[in-house]
């Protein structure tokens, strides 16, 4: 959780925000934060998308859309972050098959 690792204070914790932060060190894309929508639309606005601009200016972000049918998995996935790392990221995903969106 980033408010526990200091990358966010307590006062703007994700949970209060719509999305859920996960974050993956050491990847092939360096370190990774997976931002994963609990509400529609979270990550477009408010603290949510304050923090998801911090994070991306240094590192890969991958942002899981909300999908109401929690049992056909997460909506679409999105990438945003140093345009490198979100062409490298999303060529690796179309490689295995699996739908995205390019965004730097």
């Amino acid at each position: 959780m980033l408010e526990v690792d200091g990358k966010v204070a307590t006062e703007m914790r994700p949970d209060s925000c719509g999305v859920i932060f996960d974050y993956q060190p050491e990847t092939p894309f360096g370190d990774v934060f997976t931002a994963w929508e609990v509400e529609p639309h979270a990550s477009a606005s408010g603290h949510a998308r304050r923090i998801i601009e911090g994070l991306e200016e240094r590192f890969l972000v991958m942002i899981m859309t909300y999908c109401p049918d929690g049992e056909k998995g997460s909506g679409e996935r999105r990438f945003v972050g140093p345009p490198h790392l979100v062409a490298r990221a999303a060529d690796v995903i179309w490689t295995r098959g699996v739908q995205t969106s390019r965004k730097s």
